[in-house]
């Protein structure tokens, strides 16, 4: 591999890693219902981890090294997992409060 391709692609392989090192951490705080949950938000706080952290370090003014990637990577999946948890919330209160308004059936998601 020639050094300008493989620098970005390990600094997008360490922000991976960070971003899945912060929706773990996050776990702690906030269980997941089941496995398919958690493998959704995971994969979405490393998703937001690879796509973020590059303009997150340009914008703090740091310079792309494998601490600050992993360490921006990591606050990234810990924000993302928190704000999917947050939005879960959040849409499983509006589905109760449908059930308890008895709106029609076709409006009420069946399990």
């Amino acid at each position: 591999m020639s050094e300008d391709f493989a620098m970005p692609l390990m600094a997008k392989a360490i922000a991976g890693l960070g971003g899945l090192i912060g929706g773990a951490a996050f776990m702690v705080f906030y269980k997941p219902r089941n496995v398919w949950d958690a493998a959704v938000r995971s994969g979405l706080s490393t998703t937001a981890a690879i796509i973020g952290c590059s303009p997150l370090l340009e914008w703090a003014q740091y310079p792309i090294g494998t601490d600050n990637v992993l360490a921006a990577s990591a606050v990234i999946g810990f924000a993302s997992w928190s704000i999917l948890s947050f939005v879960a919330k959040i849409l499983m209160n509006i589905q109760d409060e449908k059930v308890q308004l008895k709106l029609p059936e076709f409006l009420i998601r069946k399990k």
